[in-house]
């Protein structure tokens, strides 16, 4: 195109250079000669427009051809960079709140068989456990929702929300809050719903530098227990099923204030708090519990966690004075994929009356031993152990009487738990245990050890 526009200007710049029809004007004579005289005058004038035209165009296709020879897109008008909002919206309200929170939960489903066969009008069940209690059923033991806004690390507030519905939430309901329904014959029985953990999360800043960090953690409200290996959402634990030590050693959740900071840059990170006692949202005497906690990390890969718990836990029992001290150690060995893990717990609690029916007062006693090992046979398979003793030798914590009677008083159990992965949001076990007491304990036919296997799938998101 560029050519035939070029050739075209050269033809009318060499008529224009000549004088084009004006040439055979002076030829002429008489009025047809001033007739054509102004004609040629006219197309002269035309002719100059013409060349003054296709010079611009020809200028332009130049500019076109060097914007596509450089790969330039011909601009569009950018949007307003300020969009009004709606009206009436605010910086704050319940939308901008949803937007901060972050939604995480679980599916917890599974299957238990006891080779001993437990009667069926007992219910089935596999004695001396706590969540896993229903033999030869499939079980939904929670599904989980917890609603976190996690409190800004350099100051300021958030929360956290637990809320659990299934067969694992039983235990969880708290004195004070324990939900009930009544079925269809008039009996009243407890719902499958509970509130694990709500509570209130600040950070306060402080100029603590090395010694004592940059802020002081405070949570007021429901949390979870700072004592044993083991806790209640199945999918951080190893195993399926939960140690006795975490069943009848150690609370599930307290109710009141917990304050935690770090020191030594994190080495040390105590936490000191109080709280109504162990599972109770309203308190059952005038006294409070006292807490203690102490994590650290006193060698490379080696993680401590310890807690210490004081106060009475009785009705109207202020002299009853329970005392517990959790011990747990957790090792990443040079071994590359193998962990292990101990516990110790030793529980006390003085001034129990009518206790195996004496009455004088006497001290109850409990003391529980677990050992936890790891192994990842692949990055999607591992194989885990545990192996446990609990002492009860006042029967106080496993007889459903507290002590009034004499049942079992030593405890064994070992437990492996394969625990496969193909996606990294399910997760699928198969697990055997066998436990043993030195009473007959089991059944209503007085068995003294009971064996059962069980496959669990935990959906994570």
């Amino acid at each position: 195109m560029k050519k035939i526009l070029t050739v075209f200007l050269i033809s009318a710049f060499l008529m224009s250079a000549t004088g084009g029809p004006g040439l055979f004007a002076d030829e002429l004579a008489g009025s047809q000669g001033k007739e054509l005289a102004k004609v040629n005058e006219q197309l002269a004038k035309l002719n100059k427009d013409l060349v003054d035209q296709i010079k611009a165009l020809t200028s332009r296709v130049n500019e076109l051809e060097s914007r596509i020879g450089a790969g330039e897109k011909k601009p569009v008008e950018a949007p307003p960079t300020y969009i009004p909002s709606p009206e009436g919206k605010k910086e704050g309200g319940v939308l901008r709140t949803l937007e901060d929170i972050r939604l995480e939960g679980f599916v917890d489903t599974s299957y238990t068989f006891n080779f001993d066969r437990p009667s069926q009008e007992a219910g089935r069940p596999n004695n001396l456990r706590v969540l896993d209690t229903r033999s030869d059923n499939f079980d939904l033991h929670a599904l989980e929702l917890d609603f976190i806004k996690p409190a800004p690390e350099k100051g300021g507030v958030g929360f956290r929300a637990d809320l659990v519905y299934g067969l694992d939430a039983m235990p969880q309901q708290s004195n004070g809050f324990i939900t009930t329904a009544v079925d269809g014959n008039g009996n009243t029985q407890q719902t499958d719903f509970a509130i694990q953990q709500a509570y209130i999360d600040a950070n306060l800043p402080i100029n603590g530098g090395k010694w004592f960090g940059d802020n002081v953690n405070i949570q007021a409200g429901k949390f979870v227990t700072l004592a044993g290996m083991e806790v209640l959402e199945s999918k951080d634990n190893w195993n399926f099923s939960r140690s006795m030590g975490f069943g009848y050693g150690v609370p599930f959740t307290h109710t009141g204030v917990r304050t935690n900071w770090s020191v030594l840059d994190g080495k040390l990170k105590p936490t000191i708090g109080i709280s109504n006692g162990w599972d109770q949202v309203v308190d059952i005497n005038r006294s409070k519990t006292l807490e203690f906690g102490l994590g650290a990390t006193p060698l490379k890969d080696v993680d401590y966690y310890g807690a210490v718990y004081l106060g009475p836990e009785e009705n109207a029992g202020d002299g009853q004075t329970r005392f517990l001290y959790s011990n747990v150690l957790k090792w990443k060995t040079p071994i590359e994929k193998l962990s292990l893990a101990s516990e110790v717990l030793v529980g006390n609690q003085r001034n129990v009356p009518n206790l195996h029916g004496a009455e004088n007062l006497n001290s109850a006693l409990w003391n529980s031993y677990a050992l936890y090992a790891k192994y990842d046979l692949t990055e999607k398979l591992y194989v885990a152990w545990r192996g446990e003793l609990f002492l009860d030798n006042d029967s106080f914590r496993t007889d459903g009487d507290g002590g009034l009677t004499v049942a079992g008083r030593r405890f064994w159990g070992n437990t492996l738990t394969l625990d496969y992965r193909y996606w990294d949001n399910l997760i699928t076990r198969l697990e055997l245990r066998v436990d043993s007491s030195d009473s007959s304990v089991y059944d209503v036919a007085g068995d003294s050890s009971q064996t059962t296997l069980a496959t669990e799938i935990i959906y994570v998101f």
